[in-house]
């Protein structure tokens, strides 16, 4: 399941790279699917999940994240732990550097790098 979920966040990723945006298409379904996958995960999935669209969704608000960004994200929070910590460490400490740069950059790239990283060191193990 995780090299599935690898998949489309490359999907994503190179989509987010070439054209500044997700499409719909590809993340209202991960973010409908991620409650059912939160319950099938457990009791620590579900809480996980309400946290992350607490506190991702007040910094969508903010404007500090992208409606995509929060979809995948939260898909994240209810598959693996892992995962969305490689995600958000990766993309947080490499945003912070180019940010540094330029006003805007496509973090999704950033995000599937950081959920990468943590399978291929194997934190969240290939399943």
């Amino acid at each position: 399941m995780a090299v599935c979920v690898l998949i489309w966040l490359l999907v994503c990723a190179w989509q987010d790279w070439r054209n500044g945006e997700v499409s719909n298409w590809l993340t209202v379904p991960a973010l409908l699917a991620a409650p059912f996958m939160a319950v099938s995960n457990g009791k620590t999935a579900v809480l996980r999940l309400i946290v992350c669209a607490a506190i991702l969704g007040w910094m969508w608000w903010k404007g500090w994240f992208g409606s995509a960004d929060v979809k995948i994200l939260l898909f994240l929070a209810s598959f693996s732990p892992f995962m969305l910590a490689g995600a958000l460490l990766f993309e947080s400490t490499a945003g912070w550097i180019i940010g540094r740069f330029q006003q805007r950059y496509p973090a999704v790239p950033l995000m599937a790098a950081g959920a990468m990283l943590v399978q291929i060191l194997n934190f969240g193990g290939f399943s």
